[in-house]
């Protein structure tokens, strides 16, 4: 481990897969998040830091490319690279390999500084953050832009669950993913797993509030997902699903 980049290693359990055995993308956002919060910890910023200092880092874009479907029982190694702030953006690319060194999937988060009492983006981090030894530039980049229909349908009404919500008291970054996947058809997703997504969060949901969630499909594989309140718009993303048969390696998933 050094200051700009941190790696780990997990094997893929049967909790963190799908009905065909495949790693859910929640799941491998799950890593993706764990990797960053251990790697920030490693350089000093502890809960407790958190705590004292009424800051915390929340997810405010997100990006996901898969490569090939990561599997059950699979070893994969995730290594993570952040970059210094811009414009109060942190940006932080994880690549996730397997175990003969080939890129299975490719995260892009974009992260914002909050203090925690106010809930206002900190456009100037704090002295310890500041002097983290991130790197000035982290080259690799995803697509961000984001098709928007002009009506999307309901499907359902919902209540931030307990099982959503994390210590900052709203719904967890990676629970709208599964949210969202769980609103895709349950036929095209076990005929096909993920290739992308693109999500932004706009605002928090916290725990216990409802909010409608919303789908509109944009082309014969790919789904616009957005959760909604009352005027104001909480998360919206866009779901692109693989061919048929897509195994990232020009043949067939066994």
């Amino acid at each position: 481990m050094d200051g700009e980049r941190y790696t780990q290693t997990f094997a893929v359990t049967s909790a963190d897969c799908d009905l065909r055995r495949r790693m859910t993308p929640g799941a491998l956002l799950r890593l993706c998040q764990n990797i960053s919060t251990d790697h920030c910890t490693a350089l000093g910023l502890t809960s407790a830091y958190y705590a004292q200092s009424h800051t915390a880092f929340l997810l405010a874009k997100l990006a996901c490319r898969w490569e090939r479907p990561i599997l059950l029982d699979e070893r994969i190694t995730l290594c993570t690279r952040p970059e210094v702030a811009k414009h109060a953006v942190y940006k932080r690319i994880t690549e996730v390999r397997g175990e003969d060194g080939s890129l299975a999937a490719l995260a892009d988060s974009r992260w914002v500084l909050i203090d925690t009492e106010s809930r206002r983006i900190l456009r100037r981090p704090t002295e310890a953050i500041a002097a983290l030894p991130f790197a000035q530039t982290v080259v690799e980049a995803l697509p961000f832009a984001l098709p928007r229909p002009e009506t999307a349908e309901p499907v359902c009404e919902c209540r931030a669950a307990y099982s959503q919500c994390d210590q900052n008291g709203h719904i967890n970054n990676t629970r709208y993913i599964d949210l969202a996947c769980d609103l895709l058809p349950l036929e095209q997703l076990a005929e096909a797993p993920l290739r992308s997504l693109c999500v932004n969060y706009h605002n928090e949901i916290p725990a216990g509030q409802a909010f409608l969630a919303e789908r509109a499909r944009l082309d014969e594989r790919t789904w616009y997902i957005a959760c909604t309140q009352p005027d104001r718009r909480c998360f919206e993303g866009v779901f692109t699903l693989a061919e048929p048969g897509w195994s990232g390696a020009g043949g067939t998933q066994g």
